[in-house]
């Protein structure tokens, strides 16, 4: 799990310090300062993971090269060049994390966009691999398509490479145990490493002003003592809405508790803790059918989408993207559902103040808040077929990942909490938890499931259990190969 920031260093400091230092250790470094007794501070430095790798762990110079695909074309989370991301602290502190890793192994680390169109990558991989293509050591895309090269037998198994160890602390254990859906078999990895998975994460923004203004109490103490759940939730949505102008419809011109599309199911579902698509003992693909997963789904049909609930503003609905998009931005909604990558947009756009929530627990009961991860735009590591030196490969993701502990993470969580004028440390807080915390659902993007409940959120027809029915045999198809590739059962 990564560290909470109570733990961290602040990003520009651990900069400074790396930039002097191997490993971020400095102990027994400098030791002898004018004025300074000597025989004070005899004491063993700390032994850190860097340690233990052994010291003829090195590699001649090897270019080490990440193929990484993603929605946004100008993402690259892995080797960016220098020129691109100066003044970004992220894209610095990724830099940083290269520069430590090439020096302590004697590589030199490269990466490129494996193709022009993101949505065309699996093809594209699964040429590269037909062909024998080398060109990569390593992928970092979206995780759906990580999962569909997973069962088309285009990675390697992470738990064969002797040399990575998944349970070190800068890999993200709890996501990792959901990807490998059964808890065994790895194709794919995301921690420290990584920080687009991140920014992949689903969000509640609210609106600071219009929260004070309508009586309302910042709901971050509800969230740090477990209270903030979906009935709270909708209190705080239901009094919100208002027909501002009198004219008894409801437009871009009008106030809503919330703003969301139609994938709001795919992320609120989750936040409940609640899969969709499930494998029984022997791999099969079923969806669930639980009484308690019926409820939950019946909840939030009954009340955010129904058809007449005005305090409701679906984007995608009537009005379109382009109106009912200026509604949160203009101090015209109280929430507005999306991806943690939104922050720095709205940092620049907004003139009113906001944070940043997860969405609510079911019922306090609930154990943690749960934060849907967008499959597509959120991305992990693997390791292609073509890629025959497992050791090599194992030992350079590990040092990335070690070093990217003090480097990329708190730097992530620093620039999402920059306000134009002050830190937001209680936003600080809330991320932690929605990093920490992320709902691995492989119903999410591209299959029938996720296209079945976006047209439920759109139409507001509770349909589920007969439309589940219908298409229970077109998801086993889509996930028929994952018992050839995921151990179940042993």
């Amino acid at each position: 799990m990564k560290r909470t920031l109570a733990m961290m260093i602040l990003a520009a400091l651990m900069l400074s310090l790396y930039a002097c230092s191997d490993g971020g250790n400095a102990a027994g470094e400098n030791s002898a300062v004018s004025g300074a007794d000597n025989s004070v501070g005899e004491t063993e430095p700390e032994t850190t993971w860097l340690d233990t790798v052994p010291a003829d762990v090195k590699f001649d110079g090897y270019s080490f090269n990440i193929g990484w695909s993603t929605p946004d074309l100008e993402a690259d989370e892995c080797a960016p060049n220098l020129d691109d991301i100066t003044g970004d602290i992220v894209g610095e502190a990724v830099h940083q994390r290269n520069l430590l890793t090439e020096n302590k192994l004697n590589i030199s680390i490269t990466s490129s966009r494996i193709t022009d169109s993101w949505t065309t990558v699996l093809n594209d991989l699964k040429n590269m691999v037909l062909a024998g293509d080398t060109t990569y050591d390593a992928y970092d895309i979206g995780t759906w398509f990580m999962f569909q090269s997973s069962i088309n037998g285009l990675l390697h198994k992470l738990d064969d490479v002797k040399t990575l160890d998944l349970s070190n602390e800068w890999w993200e254990h709890e996501l990792n145990e959901m990807i490998a859906i059964d808890g065994k078999t790895h194709y794919m990895a995301n921690g420290m490493i990584n920080y687009l998975d991140d920014y992949g994460v689903s969000c509640l923004y609210f609106n600071k002003v219009l929260c004070t203004d309508l009586g309302l109490e910042y709901p971050y103490e509800m969230v740090r003592n477990g209270e903030w759940t979906y009935d709270k939730f909708i209190q705080y949505v239901d009094v919100s809405s208002a027909d501002l102008d009198g004219n008894g419809v409801y437009d871009e011109n009008d106030r809503y508790g919330l703003a969301e599309n139609s994938g709001l199911l795919c992320r609120i579902l989750p936040s409940f803790g609640t899969p969709v698509v499930m494998f029984d003992e022997a791999g099969e693909s079923i969806i669930n059918q639980s009484e308690s997963f019926y409820n939950q789904l019946d909840r939030v049909m009954t009340t955010l989408l129904d058809a007449n609930y005005q305090p409701m503003l679906l984007r995608d609905g009537p009005l379109g993207y382009e109106k009912a998009d200026t509604v949160f931005p203009g101090g015209r909604a109280l929430f507005f559902g999306e991806m943690v990558r939104n922050i720095t947009g709205f940092r620049e756009s907004m003139e009113q103040d906001f944070g940043v929530l997860p969405y609510p627990k079911y019922t306090e009961e609930q154990e943690l808040y749960y934060s849907s991860y967008n499959t597509v735009w959120g991305t992990s590591y693997g390791i292609p077929v073509t890629n025959l030196e497992l050791d090599r490969t194992g030992w350079i993701l590990e040092v990335m990942g070690y070093y990217s502990t003090d480097t990329i993470y708190p730097a992530t969580i620093e620039k999402n909490i920059l306000t134009k004028n002050v830190r937001d440390e209680e936003s600080a807080d809330m991320l932690n938890i929605l990093f920490n915390n992320k709902f691995y659902e492989l119903g999410q993007w591209g299959t029938s499931v996720y296209g079945n409940l976006c047209t439920m959120a759109s139409t507001g027809n509770n349909n589920f259990a007969s439309s589940m029915k219908a298409i229970s045999k077109v998801n086993a198809r889509e996930f028929a190969e994952v018992k050839n590739y995921y151990n179940f059962g042993n």
